[in-house]
């Protein structure tokens, strides 16, 4: 969602996330509920970080470039955050399997 002005998270960055996430889920195999749930909490969670990113966005001014790449990065952080949560969720079962 690239914003006016610039700074905000992109295609690219969400294109990312997601090829990162499928390549996480792709780590075990999955039943078909498993996997329409996981990628319902993916698309839940993008969806909250751009709903955010966009109402930050139109609290900073446009002239404002340095605070609206922060906030920028805090969202790309935020969707990058669900594919770390997926990685510590598969660990943790891991483990418990051993």
């Amino acid at each position: 969602m690239k914003a006016a002005g610039g700074g905000a998270i992109g295609w690219e960055e969400l294109r990312a996330v997601a090829n990162l996430y499928s390549d996480i889920k792709a780590t075990r195999l999955l039943s078909a509920e498993e996997d329409e749930q996981i990628t319902r909490t993916f698309d839940k969670h993008i969806g909250s970080v751009v709903a955010l990113l966009d109402e930050r966005l139109m609290c900073v001014s446009p002239e404002a470039a340095v605070a609206r790449r922060v906030e920028s990065c805090l969202a790309e952080h935020g969707a990058f955050d669900v594919c770390f949560q997926g990685v510590h969720l598969r660990c943790y079962r891991l483990i418990l399997s051993l």
